[in-house]
C-alpha cells in the first residue's frame, strides 16, 4: 500500500501524512503553501515586515514535519495566500478558493501518481486529482470531519425548529 496524501493547509499539524510515513505507506504528500516548503519558505520570513498581512504569519506557522518534507510538494501557494489576504466578500473568496482547488488538482495530476495505490484526502479537496486517481484505479479515501460542538448546535436547532425531524437521543 502506498498513499498520496492530499491536504490543503496544516490540519492536525500534518498528522495523517506523518502517520502514513511512519507506517512506510507514504508515496507523496501534496499540499498548499507551507512555511518550509516551496514558495512558502521564501515568503514566510516576510511576516516580520511592518504591515505584513496576517496570511504571512499563518503561513510561517505551517511547517511540514521534517520526516515527510522530502516526499512533499506545495502547489499554488501564491494564489491561495493572495485569496486569503485580499479580503472582500466571503462568497467571492469561497468561489475563488474552489477555482484554486480545481487548478491545484490539475497541477497535482501533472506532478503524477508515482507508485501510489491509494489517495487520502480531507474533505475531497482538489477534486480533479481525486477523479483522475479513481479513473486510474486507485482507492480514494476522503475524510470528512465535524466540529466537536456539532451536537450542541444540532440540539439548539432542534429546539428552534421542533417539527423538522424527530427528537434524537443525546449520547
Amino acid at each position: 500500500m502506498k498513499f498520496i496524501a492530499v491536504q490543503v493547509g496544516a490540519r492536525r499539524g500534518y498528522a495523517v501524512p506523518k502517520i502514513l510515513q511512519q507506517a512506510g505507506w507514504l508515496e507523496r504528500f501534496y499540499t498548499s503553501a507551507a512555511g518550509n516548503l516551496g514558495v512558502g519558505k521564501w515568503l514566510a520570513p516576510l511576516q516580520h515586515l511592518p504591515g505584513a498581512p496576517a496570511a504571512l504569519r499563518r503561513l510561517a506557522m505551517r511547517k511540514v514535519p521534517a520526516e515527510i518534507l522530502p516526499l512533499s510538494r506545495a502547489f499554488d501557494g501564491l494564489s491561495t495566500l493572495w485569496n486569503e489576504a485580499r479580503g472582500g466578500k466571503a462568497a467571492d473568496r469561497f468561489r475563488k478558493s474552489l477555482q484554486l482547488g480545481d487548478q491545484r488538482g490539475q497541477a497535482m495530476i501533472r506532478a503524477g501518481f508515482g507508485a501510489a495505490t491509494h489517495v487520502f484526502s480531507m474533505l475531497g479537496e482538489c477534486g480533479p486529482f481525486l477523479t483522475e486517481a479513481r479513473r486510474r484505479g486507485l482507492t480514494v479515501v476522503s475524510e470528512v470531519y465535524i466540529l466537536l460542538a456539532t451536537e450542541k448546535i444540532l440540539e439548539q436547532e432542534r429546539q428552534h425548529f421542533p417539527d423538522w425531524e424527530p427528537e434524537a437521543p443525546d449520547f
